[in-house]
């Protein structure tokens, strides 16, 4: 009986930490208007995301989510340092933003449009369109307090990804 005990709890266990360590960001939703909602963190950003491409109309759009995240390496080895969301309101793109963020330093940050909302939280460089860092691009600077960025989110089969094979 105490031999049987000790196998079930092995997986249970080995479960239990991969659990812990693959939920090492955050997530927290995202303002789309200009009022204060008590957000906490320690760093702010801000500014528009836009779409540009052809392939969704307003209405497909409405009630996605905008995910943005700070990415510790480009290309990504593991979940992000932390991500947020941003709804897509009734009016679509573009969108004023300001999210709260829970750390500062220095950055990758990858945005995506959340096609497919039933995969989870998944970047999928074939579906969603994303503004993700370039070869040449370096981190992004997040310090404490107000921090301002656009992203532009671009259809997968009008930019090559260079880290997708």
């Amino acid at each position: 009986m105490r031999r049987f005990t000790w196998l079930w709890m092995m997986p249970v266990t080995i479960l239990v930490a991969l659990l812990i360590s693959c939920g090492s960001g955050s997530s927290t939703s995202g303002d789309d208007d200009d009022d204060d909602d008590g957000q906490t963190g320690i760093a702010t950003l801000s500014g528009t995301i836009d779409y540009i491409g052809d392939n969704l109309s307003p209405e497909e759009v409405q009630g996605l989510k905008v995910v943005i995240g700070l990415i510790q390496e480009w290309p990504m080895t593991g979940p992000p340092k932390e991500f947020v969301y941003v709804d897509v309101p009734g009016s679509g793109f573009p969108i004023d933003y300001e999210i709260g963020l829970s750390y500062a330093g220095s950055f990758f940050l990858a945005v995506f449009l959340d096609v497919n909302p039933m995969d989870g939280v998944q970047m999928n460089a074939e579906l969603d369109p994303m503004d993700v860092p370039d070869e040449s691009e370096g981190k992004a600077d997040i310090a404490e307090g107000a921090n301002q960025r656009d992203f532009v989110l671009i259809d997968p089969e009008d930019v090559d990804y260079w880290w997708v094979e």
